[in-house]
């Protein structure tokens, strides 16, 4: 502002001293000296008022701007606490999400050692009830065994039986013959020793 000033003042007294030339009187430059002063008073006066209204434009662009960055930092602000809500919000869904498949992976592994041990659990049912099977077959074939053997034994004793009584019929049979033969024989013996006899004490009487 001074720079300024000082080069009007010189302007004006440079006018002033071309205006009447070297030869100009005290009067007249202290008449143009009092115009220049009242001119640069009032240019003082136009230059505080700009530059008081440009302040307070200044300030108020000022004004204006802080508001606005006011504005956009609570903004910004709301935006962030936004945007952490929603980052907050889609971790607490994705740590749901994980939570639930590691409940699912969980329910599965359970579901299928379940389904293990109870299909190893049908495996050794059916392995014992085929082994109790068996078991009871080869009860029942030893059974049978020793029924047939039984009963095998019992025709074998019957068959021994019937021939024992059939050889004791044969030797009491067989003795009966004998003892019959012998009888016979031992009458007609006796007959024979009874005629012989006779006829001897015949002849001994003749």
């Amino acid at each position: 502002m001074k720079l300024y000033l000082n080069s009007l003042l010189r302007g004006l007294a440079f006018a002033a001293v071309l205006s009447v030339g070297t030869a100009a009187s005290a009067q007249v430059v202290k008449v143009n000296t009092d115009a220049a002063k009242k001119e640069v008073k009032s240019c003082c006066e136009k230059g505080a008022k700009q530059a008081a209204a440009a302040g307070q434009q200044a300030a108020k662009t000022a004004c204006d701007q802080a508001n606005k960055a006011k504005k956009a930092c609570e903004e910004g602000k709301k935006a962030a606490c936004s945007g952490a809500a929603k980052a907050k919000a889609a971790a607490q869904q994705d740590a749901k999400a994980a939570a639930a498949d590691v409940k699912a992976a969980e329910n599965s592994a359970k579901a299928a050692v379940e389904n293990g041990a109870k299909a190893v659990a049908n495996d050794a049912k059916a392995a014992e009830d085929k082994a109790k099977a068996a078991a009871q077959r080869g009860a029942k074939a030893v059974e049978n065994g020793a029924k047939a053997a039984e009963n095998k034994a019992k025709a074998w004793s019957k068959k021994a039986k019937a021939a024992a009584q059939r050889g004791a019929k044969v030797v009491e049979s067989d003795a009966k013959n004998v003892g019959a033969k012998a009888k016979a024989a031992a009458e007609k013996g006796a007959q024979k020793a009874v005629n012989k006899a006779f006829d001897a004490a015949t002849g001994a009487t003749k």
